[in-house]
């Protein structure tokens, strides 16, 4: 099965890339996500994974994030501590990037019953430089599988590997983020069957926050990828290339309403992603995505000393083309248009020191609770408590 080269075309190649994509509506965890996704228009303790620099304003907090129920692969907890007066240290655990091998081309990275290598383990280092903030983050993640050849199984020697640094500066107007990446991926079998996968990923992120009670925040972003994948058969060498591009310009407006009372309004312009596969002597493959627009609203309001409400929404119209070129035959495309329409909502609970933030499921409010309706929904889809010291 591991020689099917035409079916791993998508599989792989968009699983990768995935790691370079910065979407606007992920770049948030539980408070902004429940806000429609607006984490690249206001400032937030999350920013801190695109904008480096932004740690230096965070000093003094521990943060957990718990992202799906009972699934603790999928929680991370990380902290910024302040030391040498005006330095600011920053590590993460468990941090998920989004690197998802198909098992029938690497065995045992990602198979539940051998290793995984679906996290990361961030370092950041901040302090001032000059009239600015500066850090720079190191993002690791390893892994591997050996399997001795027996009766039944071949042997097996896999790793792999992913490494990301990021450097950002930061002032009380200004962020800019960027970052360089490199995954690497290696199989060999003893039946003289071997698979490598190498890359590189670059691109930057920037945001500018103009005026004072109203904000506006225009922001644009890109990033370029290449992946060579090569499988080796009885010394018979099969390659695939891939190559991606995301270009975005967006813009928002932060309006204080009060002291303690927000609303955040932002349009993705233009979002474009570019992905082309190229098999040695085979298909060629282009597909154009295009966000026209994306639409992002959301609102913050303290309700009293120790609760905070927050709903969102968002809106994507998408088009996505695609276009296929066999050897020797003529090229196809096909073309869709569709639109993506998503409604949060969130509260923000202070407890001390604590402060919970739960993503709510609305769906309790149509159904009440358990002694009511006897549903057996959760409260929250995602839940966020941080520390501050």
């Amino acid at each position: 099965m591991k020689n099917q080269m035409t079916k791993f075309i998508f599989v792989m190649a968009m699983a990768i890339f995935a790691i370079s994509i910065v979407n606007f509506a992920q770049a948030t965890e539980t408070r902004l996500s429940s806000m429609g996704g607006v984490g690249y228009f206001t400032k937030d303790n999350t920013n801190i994974f695109y904008f480096p620099a932004t740690i230096n304003k965070y000093a003094g907090q521990v943060t957990a994030e718990l992202r799906t129920k009972n699934t603790q692969s999928s929680y991370t907890i990380g902290g910024n501590f302040g030391f040498n007066q005006d330095k600011v240290l920053g590590v993460y655990l468990n941090r998920p990037i989004t690197i998802p091998i198909p098992d029938f081309v690497f065995d045992d990275i990602e198979n539940i019953d051998a290793v995984e290598l679906n996290n990361t383990t961030d370092l950041f280092l901040g302090m001032p430089l000059g009239d600015w903030d500066f850090s720079g983050r190191l993002s690791l993640a390893f892994d591997s599988y050996k399997q001795d050849s027996t009766e039944f199984e071949v042997g097996d020697d896999e790793s792999s590997r992913y490494i990301n640094l990021g450097l950002g500066m930061s002032n009380d107007k200004m962020d800019v983020g960027v970052y360089f990446e490199m995954p690497s991926i290696k199989s060999v079998e003893d039946n003289d069957l071997e698979d490598k996968l190498s890359g590189t990923g670059f691109g930057g992120v920037f945001r500018t926050f103009m005026g004072e009670k109203t904000q506006f925040v225009p922001i644009g972003l890109i990033n370029l990828g290449s992946i060579t994948y090569e499988q080796t058969v009885n010394d018979v060498t099969s390659k695939v290339k891939y190559s991606n591009m995301n270009l975005a310009l967006g813009a928002g407006l932060n309006y204080k309403v009060s002291e303690n009372a927000m609303i955040v309004a932002a349009v993705e312009a233009i979002g474009m992603s570019k992905f082309k596969s190229e098999i040695s002597g085979g298909t060629e493959t282009n597909i154009t995505t295009m966000d026209l627009p994306g639409l992002y609203m959301g609102a913050e309001s303290q309700i009293n000393k120790w609760l905070t409400g927050r709903i969102g929404a968002v809106q994507v119209i998408q088009s996505t083309t695609t276009k296929t070129k066999p050897q020797g035959s003529p090229e196809t495309e096909v073309s869709e248009r569709l639109k993506q329409f998503n409604v949060t909502f969130g509260v923000g609970v202070a407890l001390g020191d604590f402060t919970l933030d739960l993503s709510f499921n609305e769906g309790l409010l149509f159904d009440g609770p358990n002694f009511i309706s006897g549903t057996t929904e959760t409260i929250a889809d995602k839940i966020s408590i941080t520390y501050e010291f």
